[in-house]
């Protein structure tokens, strides 16, 4: 392949990473707000299945990013394998997110899954407190 549709396919794939990020963050906060303005209103079976339905999600969109970021490293070698590189694919190369940059995503994901779950039960169980 060339240089141009290396980079085009990390790029699809990046992008690609970046909506379901979006996607994901999306529910996150849709379920925040289900345990803030529906707390009266939830059950003990209601909650669970929340959270089973929300972990099996977030662990579902964590398979396909993990999958796209090994597809993208492989781009990343096969590009790396060619001859001469233009300046941006070098540009590329040396703005590409570290090891500190990785572990914070990795952080700041799971950090906001355990988040939302603790929002959820907090509520319900608050909610339970105060009847």
């Amino acid at each position: 392949m060339s240089e141009y549709e290396l980079i085009y396919l990390a790029s699809e794939y990046l992008n690609r990473t970046w909506s379901l990020l979006q996607f994901w963050a999306s529910i996150s906060f849709g379920l925040i707000a289900v345990a803030y303005f529906a707390s009266k209103h939830l059950h003990l079976t209601m909650v669970i299945t929340l959270t089973i339905l929300y972990l099996a999600f977030t662990a579902f969109i964590s398979s396909i990013i993990g999958l796209n970021e090994h597809i993208v490293a492989g781009f990343m070698e096969d590009l790396a394998a060619l001859n001469t590189l233009s300046q941006g694919a070098t540009n590329l190369f040396e703005s590409a997110p570290g090891p500190v940059m990785q572990v914070s995503i990795v952080v700041v994901y799971f950090g906001t899954c355990f988040g939302v779950l603790f929002f959820l039960w907090y509520s319900y169980i608050l909610s339970r407190k105060n009847v």
